[in-house]
């Protein structure tokens, strides 16, 4: 839906379908400061699926 999930919230639940299912998510940077300098940029996430 392209909604911001806030950290450490369960983001809404999606309906799944008999066979495969494709759950896209995506995640962005976002500026902390009012200077951006180049380098790296690498980072993890985390997550947990909880199926009923």
């Amino acid at each position: 839906s392209g909604t911001p999930v806030p950290l450490h919230t369960a983001s809404p639940q999606y309906a799944l379908s008999s066979g495969s299912n494709n759950l896209v998510f995506v995640a962005r940077y976002v500026s902390t400061g009012t200077a951006v300098t180049t380098g790296r940029a690498n980072g993890t996430s985390q997550f947990t699926i909880d199926y009923k």
